[in-house]
């Protein structure tokens, strides 16, 4: 039994992980003044709108898909965040994927002087990635549904970045991306960052004033 147990974990933790990432997603009550658009280039050089999400505070109005199905990419298609901040204040970024296996995956281009988790000045726009990364968010295998989860916060990311830099692996791969050796740690530690005012040590109370969570989906095919 213990040993079945072994061997389901990693399984179990990656569940908890996803689970835990998806009830920060706050688009409707939000109070931080955000806009994020996910776009996607085709192979044959064409550019594909795949959705855009307003935060319920945000002046802007989203023009994305409005429930519908989630688009299908090809392998090798690349991707672009573009994040409007409409603040007066500075906001940091943070990019995860879950891919079709539930596996936690970091844009390998979160690094500097190209990181995901860069700051946000008011009243401006962050592309993501930069025109000048050195490698760009290609679309990869396995085929099937992906989640991208993009949060905001007024506040860094302190935990969740010190505990990624000692675990994460630089992805070698031309897809960008890197996964996550211990998931359930990283969304505990996004949790810890959201987290605002005080509670029980097994409790997070999260401030709507303070972040913004947005999830993104899409097909492989």
């Amino acid at each position: 039994m213990n040993g079945a147990t072994r061997r389901l974990q990693p399984l179990l933790e990656s569940l908890l992980a996803a689970k835990l990432l998806r009830l920060t997603a706050n688009v409707a009550s939000s109070h931080l003044g955000i806009k994020a658009t996910l776009r996607a280039l085709r192979g044959d050089g064409s550019s594909m709108l795949l959705d855009s999400q307003a935060a319920g505070r945000s002046p802007a109005e989203a023009d994305g898909l409005g429930g519908l199905e989630p688009p299908f990419l090809n392998i090798g298609d690349r991707l672009h965040c573009t994040l409007t901040n409409y603040t007066d204040d500075e906001l940091f970024v943070r990019l995860i994927c879950l891919d079709p296996r539930g596996k936690m995956l970091i844009p390998s281009f979160a690094v500097s002087p190209y990181a995901s988790d860069g700051m946000m000045m008011p009243r401006q726009t962050l592309t993501i990635p930069r025109d000048d990364a050195p490698l760009p968010w290609a679309i990869s295998a396995p085929n099937g549904a992906v989640e991208v989860c993009v949060l905001v916060s007024r506040t860094p990311f302190t935990q969740t970045n010190l505990l990624l830099g000692r675990s994460l692996r630089q992805a070698a791969s031309p897809t960008s991306l890197a996964l996550v050796p211990n998931p359930l740690e990283v969304a505990q530690a996004l949790l810890g960052d959201l987290h605002q005012g005080g509670g029980a040590e097994d409790t997070w109370l999260l401030d709507v004033r303070s972040w913004a969570s947005l999830s993104f989906s899409y097909r492989v095919v």
